[in-house]
Formats: structure tokens, C-alpha cells, sequence
């Protein structure tokens, strides 16, 4: 499931972001990419390959991707999925809703639970439907804003 800040740069999409005075700079996970001019990437990040610095310019779109849930009758974030488990947080609201779900205090005031997929129901954030891909499930995946840069 692809949450984060992504461009499209050459028509393929990639984990991006922009970086004062150096411009964007774009991750991939596929080595092929050393071929179009991306460099190896030693990072602690070990899903990161190889990056590649480009101006603004040259880049297409630059937006950021989020996915929501909605379970126990109330709308969450999804930061992560795995098999068929999806990662939901909540950053505000009442705090005993979140405890009677059986969510976890991670930070002040943030609440996490790793749920069935099958439990929740996931997909676009309905102010901002502007489709962007799918996950690994087959999901709908959105763009919440284009970033201006």
C-alpha cells in the first residue's frame, strides 16, 4: 500500500520528495532504475535501491497518496499493510473510542491497531477522489492533494 509523497517522473511513478536547494529527489526498489541514471542507495531504508536527484522541472506531478479505513464505524488512516492485515492510526479525537476498539496509545494522542482487512472497509478519502493506483489487494488508492513546488 503506497502512502507518502510520490512523483511521476518520465511517466513512472516514484517515492519522491523535494529537498531545498537540491530539488526532488526520487526512490526506487527496482535496480533496473541504475540504467535511467539513478545512483545505489545505502540507507538504512532497505526497500530503497537506488535514488536519483532532478530538477523540479523535469518532474510531471508531484502529489502525496493516502488511503483510509473506516472500521467500528469511525474513519482512519492507513500507514501499512501486510498479508492480509493493514496497519489504521488515529491522530485526535476522543481517546476512549479508540481504547474501546482495542487501539494502542503509540504517542501522545496517536492510536494504532493492526486489523483484519476483511474487517474495515478501505479506500478513498471522499473529499479528495482523484484515483491513484490500486494496492496490493486490488484496493483503490488516492490522491489526497497535488503538492506545489
Amino acid at each position: 500500500m503506497k502512502n507518502g509523497n510520490y512523483a511521476l517522473y518520465k511517466g513512472k511513478e516514484y517515492s519522491a520528495d523535494y529537498i531545498k536547494g537540491k530539488g526532488m529527489v526520487l526512490r526506487s526498489g527496482n535496480i533496473e532504475d541504475i540504467k535511467n541514471g539513478f545512483q545505489m542507495y545505502d540507507g538504512y531504508n532497505k526497500k530503497i535501491i537506488c535514488i536519483k536527484f532532478v530538477d523540479k522541472a523535469e518532474v510531471e506531478s508531484f502529489y502525496r497518496l493516502r488511503t483510509k479505513a473506516i472500521y467500528g464505524g469511525y474513519e482512519f488512516e492507513v500507514l501499512e499493510e501486510k498479508d492480509h492485515s493493514i496497519s489504521i492510526v488515529s491522530n485526535g479525537g476522543d481517546y476512549r473510542n479508540w481504547l474501546n476498539l482495542g487501539m494502542k496509545c503509540i504517542d501522545k494522542g496517536v492510536y494504532q491497531k493492526w486489523i483484519n482487512k476483511e474487517d474495515a472497509e478501505i479506500g478513498a478519502w471522499p473529499d479528495y477522489w482523484v484515483p491513484g493506483g490500486y494496492t496490493s489487494g486490488g484496493v483503490p488508492e488516492v490522491v489526497v492533494d497535488q503538492i506545489p513546488f
